[in-house]
């Protein structure tokens, strides 16, 4: 922090100063977050306190909540109070990167981000926008992200049921039956997963019930309509 503060110090212009790939401070302070958290959240503080623009795009379109909204399964958390440092009325939260996937399929596939989930869909993220894999938020949720064994199972099964009520309630009860490039529903992926391979102390019943059978009848429902 001392040297942030020097460097701004000596060059307050420099704070919204962007390298070759369009990248300011701020996108590479929230790269690092999640190393050092306590001292990377003051340092977006005191980057926005000296004038960053966090809406500043990369060269790929890319701004600084997206970086933040990257990390994958570093055991940090991420609370709406840190992303709400960094993210502003102009963010585009349907803009995927190279794979199509957004913040929202992101924070979905990682059981014990519910809030970070909550803070998007809060703010209008769309749960149906599909990735290049056709995988909406449910199929990446379905999947999951976790080194198993790592996390007790008690864990983790309160972490998934969170995760998918959130999930389900945004996306309505036929979002598990929405099918990805493969054909394959957010239902039957998780059925796949976490069901047929007897991977059950993850699996709650509530939750079984709510996505196989829930999302089994709305899909029968759907095929007499038609």
């Amino acid at each position: 922090m001392d040297t942030l503060k020097l460097l701004v110090e000596s060059n307050p212009c420099a704070v919204n100063a962007q390298d070759n790939d369009g990248e300011t401070p701020l996108h590479y302070a929230a790269h690092s977050y999640g190393r050092l958290t306590s001292t990377y959240k003051g340092a977006f503080q005191y980057l926005l306190e000296n004038g960053v623009d966090a809406s500043i795009q990369n060269h790929e379109g890319r701004t600084p909540f997206q970086f933040l909204c990257d990390r994958y399964d570093d055991g940090i958390p991420l609370d709406a109070a840190t992303m709400s440092l960094l993210y502003t009325e102009r963010e585009d939260l349907s803009h995927g990167d190279a794979n199509g996937n957004t913040s929202l399929h992101k924070m979905a596939s990682q059981w014990d981000r519910v809030e970070a989930v909550k803070f998007l869909l809060d703010r209008a993220a769309d749960v149906g926008i599909k990735n290049l894999k056709g995988n909406t938020a449910l199929h990446e949720a379905a999947i999951g992200r976790f080194i198993p064994g790592y996390v007790p199972p008690e864990k983790l099964r309160s972490e998934f049921d969170g995760m998918m009520k959130v999930l389900l309630e945004a996306g309505g009860d036929g979002a598990v039956n929405v099918k990805n490039t493969a054909g394959r529903m957010a239902r039957e992926t998780f059925e796949d997963l976490w069901i047929k391979k007897e991977h059950i102390p993850y699996v709650t019943e509530k939750i079984r019930i709510l996505v196989v059978d829930l999302g089994a009848e709305v899909d029968r429902k759907a095929r007499f309509i038609l």
